[in-house]
């Protein structure tokens, strides 16, 4: 018996798409991503807008990414990802310098590495808006060299489970500060 691949089973049950939902347009895949997109990208935001302005320099070792500066990675992936899977230009948004990520850069810096998070993932919706499955064999660029390359499959793969991965951190780091994250609070009641 063929075992499934963990990331595949992951990606798979996170997506809120049915069977039939998914297969509709003739590109399961695609589709999954961007379903995917869709939820990851509103709690990675509000993660990102939960975190005071002050405590965007906190980070719970001195090895990690203070949380702010998960905010600009994850920004910086998605545009660098989904510009490779798509073949566009990526926006140009501005870089933090050195400055902007000490304790006191983040001050000044931090509602634009919040912004720069919610701008890469509206990049990625239109990026990502005609992306089929017809290609999914195709060579893109990937990290690794100047000449390196992987399937577009595995970069669309790889998209969804850095979300999870970074809304994951940004939850531990919330939480870490007494902040509830997204996913954790109650759900208004409807009548």
């Amino acid at each position: 018996m063929r075992r499934f691949p963990v990331a595949m089973l992951i990606g798979l049950a996170a997506s809120p798409l049915s069977a039939q939902q998914a297969t509709s347009s003739g590109a399961p895949v695609a589709d999954a991503v961007r379903a995917i997109m869709q939820r990851l990208s509103v709690n990675l935001v509000a993660a990102g807008d939960d975190m005071p302005v002050a405590k965007l320099g906190y980070r719970p070792t001195p090895a990690q990414l203070s949380f702010g500066g998960v905010l600009v990675h994850s920004a910086e992936f998605n545009e660098t990802v989904c510009s490779w899977v798509s073949g566009t230009k990526p926006p140009m948004e501005p870089k933090p310098g050195p400055n902007d990520t000490t304790d006191a850069g983040w001050a000044t810096y931090g509602p634009k590495a919040s912004a720069h998070l919610k701008h890469s993932f509206e990049y990625c919706a239109t990026a990502l808006a005609n992306i089929d499955d017809s290609k999914l064999d195709e060579q893109v660029p990937w990290y690794g060299g100047p000449n390196a390359k992987t399937s577009r499959a595995r970069a669309l793969i790889v998209l969804p489970m850095d979300w999870q991965d970074h809304y994951a951190q940004l939850s531990m780091y919330l939480r870490m500060n007494g902040i509830l994250p997204p996913t954790a609070r109650p759900k208004p009641k409807t009548p």
